[in-house]
C-alpha cells in the first residue's frame, strides 16, 4: 500500500468508523439503564439460541453467535461507560424503545468488531509482515482488506477440531444433573418483592449445591493446585468457592427460565442480576464463608474495565456502574470456561497482576508435573524423563526446557515446552498469539540446536552411552487447543495436550518418540482440508463501504 492510501485508511478509521456509534440513541441514556438494557439483549440472544427462536443449524453456529455477541458487547460497554452519565436521562424511554435501542447498538457493535480487528491486523505485523493489506478506492469510497492466510491449514484445522472435542469432553464433566437435584431449597426460598422474586443465597450452601460445585472445580479448575495456595489477596480454594457459588446461582436462575420456556405457560423475563456491588459481595461472603474483603478482591479481578481494548466479558463478566451497581448475565457466566476466564482476567489488568504473579508459576509447574507423570504412565515408558531441570552448554549458557525425553537406546530425544496460553477469543487475540508463537518457535529451535550440537549435555541428567548422538525433535505443547494460522515443520511440531493425552491413552504397548512425533505432524485423526477458501463480506459505514474476507472450509 502506498503512503497516501495508508493515510486514508487511518483517517477513515478515526473519523468515520470510530465515530459511528455516536449515532445510536442508547448512548444518551443513563449509564445504569443503558448497561442493563445491553446485558438484557445478550441474555435474550443466548436464551433464544437455546429455545430455537434464533435458528442455528449447529452447535458451532450457536457458539460463534455467542462469541460474536460477547465481543460486540465489550465495545458497547466501553461506549456506554465513556459517554453515558450516571444521572437519569432527560427524556425517559419506555422499555420497548430501550430494548430496540440496545439491540440496534449491539448489532452495530458486532459489525464494528470485525472492522476493528481488520484495522488492528492492518496496523500490526508478525515476523516483519502485515497480517492484512488494504486497498482504497476513493472515487467509490471503498476500503478493501485482504487477509493473508500463510499458515498451515493442517495445524489450524486440527486445532479447531481438537477444541470441539475438548469442549464436548468438558461439557460431560458438568455437575449440572447433580446440582439440579439440589435446587429445591433455593426455589422454595423464593419470595415476591417489588423487583421480582428474591431468593435466599444461603440455601445454595445448606442444600449441598455449593459443595458439589467446589468438588467439580477441584478436578477441573487447575486440578493439582492445592486449595491453600495463595493468590495474593485470597487462596485458590476461596476463589473456587466464590466461582462455584456464582456458577450455582447462575444455573438456578437460568433453570427457572428454561422450565418456563419448556412449559410455555409462564413468561419469565431474562435474568440480568442487578444489585449494589457492596451488597453483592456481602451476600456471597455470607453464603460461602469467604471474607467479604476477599470476595471483593475476586470480583474486582473479574469486573469489566474499558482498557486494554482486547478485554471482553469472556474474561471479565461482571459490570460495575460508576454509582456502584453490579450487574452480570447468568447465561453468559455459564457459557464461559473458568480456567480460561481466570488466565484472561488476571493477565490484562493491574488488578489481576497480583493474583497472576502469585499463581502462574504454581499453575505452570503443576501442569508440567502432571503432563510428565502422564507421559511416564502411557506409551512413553521406554524413555528416560527429566522435567524442569537446567542444562549447561559448553559456552556457559543455561537452558531449561520443561520436559526432555530420551529413548532407552539413545537414538531419539524429544524436547517439550508447555504453554498455558488460552485459546484465542476473536481475531485480536489471534494477532497477539501469532507473535507469541513466533517467539516460542524460535526458542524451541534454539533448544533443538543446543541438544543436537552438544549431545554430551544429555549426560548431565541421563545415563547415556559413549558417543551417543540422538536425533533431536522439538514439541510445543499447548495446555489447551490453540487454533491459530501458523506453520510447523520438522524438527518442530505443536499439539494441544488433550489431543496428545487421548492419543497416548489409546495406544497399546510402547511407542517410539518418532512414532508420536510423526502422528503429531500428520494428525491422521482429524479431517484435513487442502485449502481454506476466502469468502468476501461487506459492511457499510456512513458513506464508506468496507470489504473483507473470512476463510471458510
Amino acid at each position: 500500500m502506498n503512503a497516501k492510501h495508508d493515510e486514508v485508511v487511518r483517517g477513515i478509521e478515526e473519523s468515520v468508523l470510530d465515530q459511528h456509534h455516536l449515532n445510536y440513541p442508547l448512548l444518551i441514556r443513563s449509564e445504569r439503564r443503558a448497561i442493563f438494557a445491553i446485558l438484557n439483549e445478550i441474555s435474550v440472544i443466548i436464551r433464544g439460541l437455546r429455545t430455537g427462536k434464533i435458528a442455528k443449524t449447529s452447535d458451532d453456529g450457536r457458539s460463534e453467535t455467542i462469541n460474536q455477541g460477547l465481543r460486540g458487547l465489550a465495545h458497547c460497554l466501553r461506549w456506554i461507560k465513556t459517554l453515558c452519565s450516571v444521572e437519569d436521562e432527560r427524556q425517559i424511554a419506555d422499555e420497548n424503545s430501550l430494548s430496540n435501542e440496545a439491540m440496534t447498538l449491539l448489532r452495530w457493535s458486532v459489525k464494528y468488531d470485525v472492522l476493528f480487528n481488520q484495522h488492528t491486523a492492518y496496523s500490526r505485523n508478525v515476523g516483519g509482515r502485515r497480517l492484512v493489506e488494504a486497498e482504497v478506492n476513493e472515487a467509490e469510497r471503498v476500503i478493501t482488506f485482504s487477509s493473508i492466510f500463510s499458515g498451515s491449514h493442517r495445524y489450524f484445522v486440527s486445532q479447531v477440531e481438537s477444541k470441539k472435542r475438548n469442549d464436548e469432553r468438558e461439557a460431560q464433566l458438568s455437575p449440572e444433573p447433580e446440582l439440579s437435584q439440589r435446587s429445591k431449597p433455593w426455589f422454595a426460598s423464593a419470595k415476591p418483592s417489588v423487583t421480582g422474586l428474591q431468593f435466599d443465597y444461603a440455601t445454595i450452601r445448606s442444600g449441598g449445591a455449593l459443595q458439589v460445585a467446589e468438588s467439580w472445580l477441584e478436578s477441573t479448575f487447575f486440578p493439582g493446585i492445592r486449595s491453600q495456595v495463595s493468590l495474593g489477596d485470597f487462596t485458590v480454594g476461596e476463589l473456587r468457592r466464590v466461582l462455584g457459588f456464582v456458577h450455582v446461582y447462575s444455573l438456578f436462575r437460568t433453570r427457572l427460565e428454561d422450565f418456563a420456556d419448556d412449559r410455555g405457560q409462564v413468561v419469565l423475563l431474562p435474568s440480568v442480576v442487578q444489585t449494589e456491588a457492596a451488597q453483592f459481595a456481602l451476600e456471597i461472603s455470607d453464603a460461602t464463608d469467604v471474607e467479604v474483603s476477599k470476595v471483593s478482591a475476586i470480583l474486582e479481578i473479574y469486573t469489566f474495565v474499558v482498557k486494554p481494548l482486547r478485554i471482553t466479558c469472556a474474561q471479565k463478566p461482571f459490570v460495575k456502574t460508576n454509582d456502584g451497581c453490579m450487574m452480570f448475565v447468568p447465561r453468559v457466566f455459564l457459557s464461559l470456561n473458568l480456567e480460561h476466564m481466570f488466565i484472561g482476567a488476571v493477565n490484562v489488568t493491574v488488578a489481576g497482576q497480583k493474583a497472576y504473579s502469585n499463581a502462574i508459576n504454581t499453575i505452570e509447574s503443576s501442569g508440567v508435573e502432571a503432563i510428565s507423570a502422564h507421559l511416564g504412565n502411557t506409551g512413553m515408558q521406554c524413555c528416560q524423563r527429566q522435567k524442569q531441570v537446567s542444562w549447561c552448554l559448553s559456552n556457559g549458557d543455561v537452558i531449561t526446557p520443561d520436559i526432555v525425553l530420551l529413548s532407552q537406546d539413545g537414538k531419539e530425544a524429544l524436547i517439550i515446552d508447555v504453554k498455558h496460553s488460552c485459546p484465542p477469543f476473536g481475531p485480536a487475540d489471534i494477532h497477539s498469539d501469532l507473535e507469541d508463537m513466533e517467539k516460542w518457535k524460535s526458542r524451541m529451535a534454539e533448544y533443538v540446536a543446543a541438544f543436537s550440537e552438544n549431545p554430551n549435555i544429555f549426560a548431565q541428567h541421563f545415563q547415556i552411552s559413549k558417543g551417543m548422538r540422538p536425533q533431536v525433535m522439538g514439541m510445543i505443547l499447548m495446555r489447551w487447543p490453540f487454533p491459530i494460522p501458523t506453520e510447523f515443520s520438522p524438527p518442530i511440531v505443536c499439539i494441544d495436550w488433550p489431543s496428545l493425552r487421548d492419543r497416548l491413552n489409546t495406544l497399546s504397548g510402547t511407542h517410539s518418540i518418532s512414532d508420536i512425533f510423526l502422528w503429531v505432524h500428520g494428525r491422521p485423526d482429524v479431517p484435513i482440508v487442502d485449502k481454506l477458501q476466502p469468502v468476501q463480506k461487506e459492511v457499510r459505514v456512513a458513506d464508506w463501504t468496507y470489504r473483507y474476507s473470512v476463510f471458510s472450509q
